[in-house]
């Protein structure tokens, strides 16, 4: 996890370069340093850099994901395919729990037959239910 405030591209991170690449691709036309600066509120300087990748902070891309909240899907395209395959093993994990629970009753109930059974047998063999 990135510390707040923290560079998130002190060690090269994939994601900035990333984040970087979906300003570029946003802001098309000139003037696109501009704009990205007025639209965040820093300098023009600062707005080239974040297109190239460069000092982004947490807080920064938080920034961007809430004006284009599209972001999120552009960084993790994959994520629909992630929680569809989240949701079949969330099945698959209450389908075993039921089968677990069913196996419980039964062995439950086997128990409770053998001990009458094993009652019924001495009951037999000793009919005056004294014990031996």
């Amino acid at each position: 996890m990135v510390a707040a405030g923290s560079n998130v591209t002190k060690n090269g991170s994939g994601i900035a370069a990333r984040v970087g690449e979906f300003l570029e691709l946003n802001y098309n036309g000139s003037s696109k340093d501009k704009r990205i600066a007025q639209d965040f509120n820093i300098s023009p300087e600062m707005a080239r850099k974040l297109r190239r990748g460069l000092h982004w902070t947490p807080e920064r891309i938080d920034q961007v994901a809430k004006r284009w909240p599209k972001l999120w899907e552009f960084l993790y395209p994959d994520s629909n395919a992630l929680h569809r395959r989240l949701d079949v093993l969330l099945y698959e994990v209450i389908k075993l729990r039921h089968e677990v629970l069913d196996l419980k009753r039964d062995l439950e109930k086997k128990d409770a037959d053998e001990a009458i059974d094993k009652t019924m047998a001495s009951a037999v063999t000793d009919p005056s239910g004294r014990g031996a």
